[in-house]
């Protein structure tokens, strides 16, 4: 598990890359941004889990991000295929 509390993308997706590098079936993220950036959030973790070369099928990556203008976390499943 791993959390960025600062609404950068840039360090949400520098604690994120940690994930990438763990050894779990199971990852989750937690972050927090504003309604007008966390689809660009997520596009840019869910990418991230692209383009890594050492991941391994099954892996599920729980993206929550919590929405600092309604309050509300918003959460995505992302399997490895």
């Amino acid at each position: 598990m791993e959390s960025e509390w600062a609404v950068a993308p840039a360090s949400i997706k520098y604690d994120f890359e940690k994930l990438l590098l763990a050894k779990s079936s199971l990852k989750v993220m937690v972050f927090e941004a504003y309604d007008r950036d966390i689809a660009g959030v997520f596009s840019l973790l869910e990418s991230g889990i692209r383009a890594f070369q050492k991941k391994d099928a099954g892996e599920i990556y729980i993206l929550a991000g919590y929405n600092m203008t309604s309050g509300n976390f918003v959460v995505r499943r992302i399997t490895v295929a």
